[in-house]
């Protein structure tokens, strides 16, 4: 972990009372012991742990046991530490995306009512995601595997999770699985029938993941057999030899191909894409020479390569956001970031219609047809019309997402009373300056606090030229530094009925958003589709990018089958090592 934490650094104030601190203890106590489970308690404005936890908090991301506190005396104190808000993310972002040897649970209650509301575990991610991407993208997709093992070897390099026999059933299987994926039974049960063990592993995924405990998970999977022969076989040794991935020991980014060749342009898509695809290397000869004829296609054509980055950048997270939809977890703001990215699509389309090289048929297949398919007025052009009528587009400059009052008559008639007593607290406020002989706005201020509503306010200097009639006609509220609030029988009415509208109108959009929200998650497999075809055509594009910056031009290999030919490379460089700025890279041939 870096030590530049700043504010993360400041420990917030733990207090609890006697009776509070006991009852902790009384519950602290009935706790399992597990030594991987990082356990944290929800404080409202901050979190605790306590026990060994807060001593590992201490020393590892505090780094110093001065953080510690004891809660209660003598033999029953427990070593406790607290947690900022800030700290606590990247706290849950290190145990479960970094580190392999934690779980973390998050509890909340107070006193001795205390109750586990989240767990996650590396892999297992789903409980946590709104903490763990809050303000950092998701760089790759996490993966929680269940293995029916006949031995164990002790180097794993992964955490394993032991779980009672009873878990790796198959019975009930095809039921759950019908609950949690997409369309008709037969096919799952079809599918299943195809294996021997992993069924009964999948059962303990289920179990494990508790993906049936949340409704929000059902229609919302697929399943489909994994063919692993499809892939090059990487251990973890192969992969540090070769510095595929990233390490916290890079001098820079180039010191791993992934770092080299990330040059993707969308929020997150590509990126984990790319990382997919270099753990996984490709053995088909075709699917390898059908990436490089793509590849050749953005190197050759300069402008077409260009044209779509730029396009690329102005894409969201197309994944992360469909899944939020399907998982309700997400609100207007979202469909409109899907909406933006969806009208970048002709765009794309009308960019890629205008290659005219030798790979065009393979373009046309590969994108313009499915973006053809998918631009369709009842598939993204259906999702299009509905947020252009739905949503009141002008305020996004506002930073507000709020529905047309127009897309809704009920909606409408609101607002249109809400503007109307608007006015008429003008009026009165204009009326009322003329009365007190005070002019508008600049002496006679009117405001609107959650604490009195509507309200008129003059300085201090002012009330005396006035005071006679203050205490006469109308109601003192408040008398401060900032000057002396008050009101009067009309006003109060006005604001009150204006009040009222207001929250009939919020009430009014709340329902409203949840409808388009609702609706929208209908596109859902759209979306999935578009993701996978913008995040290819990115990283395909990124690798374009840097065969063509790089310090000497890279050359397109000629791929034969694994049975036929030798491995011939003449003048082969090492991209990651010609990129460092101190090295001289010499060429070198090679044979084999």
């Amino acid at each position: 972990m870096d030590d530049t934490f700043g504010e993360q650094n400041k420990l917030p104030e733990f207090k609890l009372d006697s009776k509070q601190a006991q009852g902790f203890l009384s519950f602290f106590k009935t706790l399992p012991n597990d030594s991987r489970a990082v356990r944290f308690f929800d404080r409202r404005d901050y979190y605790t742990a306590h026990g060994e936890n807060a001593t590992f908090i201490a020393k590892t991301y505090y780094h110093t046991t001065t953080a510690l506190r004891q809660l209660g005396s003598g033999a029953d104190a427990l070593s406790s530490v607290s947690v900022s808000k800030n700290m606590f993310e990247t706290i849950a972002r290190d145990v479960l995306l970094e580190r392999t040897d934690h779980t973390l649970e998050l509890y909340e209650g107070n006193g001795s009512n205390w109750r586990l509301v989240r767990t996650g575990s590396p892999g297992n991610l789903g409980n946590f995601e709104d903490v763990l991407f809050a303000n950092h993208e998701m760089q790759e997709a996490p993966a929680v595997v269940a293995v029916i093992l006949n031995f164990r070897d002790a180097g794993c390099g992964v955490m394993v999770t032991e779980r009672k026999k009873a878990e790796f059933k198959t019975r009930d299987l095809v039921e759950d699985l019908s609950r949690l994926v997409k369309g008709a039974t037969q096919p799952i049960r079809d599918l299943l029938s195809g294996f021997e063990l992993s069924p009964g592993a999948l059962g303990a995924l289920l179990s494990y993941a508790e993906l049936l405990a949340d409704e929000t998970n059902y229609g919302n999977y697929t399943i489909r057999k994994y063919s692993l022969d499809s892939y090059m076989r990487l251990d973890s040794a192969a992969m540090r030899a070769l510095n595929v991935l990233e390490s916290k020991t890079d001098a820079n980014k180039n010191f791993s191909l992934f770092g080299l060749m990330n040059r993707t342009c969308t929020a997150g898509m590509g990126r984990r894409l790319l990382h997919k695809w270099l753990k996984q290397p490709l053995l088909d000869v075709n699917e390898i020479n059908m990436r490089l004829d793509l590849v050749q296609a953005f190197v050759e054509d300069t402008a077409l390569r260009q044209d779509l980055r730029q396009h690329l950048k102005r894409i969201s997270d197309i994944e992360r956001l469909t899944h939020n939809l399907e998982r309700k977890r997400a609100g207007l703001q979202h469909v409109v970031k899907l909406y933006q990215s969806s009208i970048r699509l002709p765009y794309i389309k009308n960019a890629l219609q205008n290659y005219e090289g030798q790979f065009s048929t393979l373009i046309k297949e590969k994108y313009l047809d499915e973006l053809e398919i998918l631009i369709d007025d009842d598939k993204l052009g259906k999702f299009i019309t509905l947020v252009e009528t739905a949503v009141d587009l002008d305020q996004l400059e506002n930073g507000e997402f709020m529905i047309s009052p127009a897309y809704d008559s009920a909606l409408c008639a609101l607002k249109d009373e809400q503007e109307l007593l608007e006015q008429q607290i003008r009026n009165l406020h204009k009326q009322t300056a003329n009365d007190l002989d005070l002019p508008m706005d600049k002496a006679l201020k009117l405001d609107k606090g959650t604490q009195f509503g509507h309200v008129f306010r003059i300085t201090k200097k002012e009330e005396p030229k006035i005071r006679k009639k203050l205490s006469t006609q109308f109601i003192v509220l408040e008398t401060r530094k900032d000057g002396v609030k008050f009101t009067n029988t009309k006003l109060k009415k006005l604001g009150d009925q204006y009040q009222k509208i207001l929250e009939e109108y919020k009430t009014r959009q709340r329902h409203l958003v949840n409808k388009v929200v609702e609706t929208s998650a209908s596109f859902a497999v759209v979306f999935e589709s578009l993701a996978a075809l913008l995040a290819q055509l990115d990283v395909l594009l990124s690798f374009a990018d840097l065969a063509t910056s790089c310090p000497a031009s890279y050359t397109r290999p000629d791929i034969t089958p694994f049975d036929v030919g030798d491995i011939i490379l003449e003048g082969s460089r090492h991209p990651c090592v010609e990129a460092q700025d101190w090295v001289n890279f010499i060429p070198n041939d090679c044979k084999l």
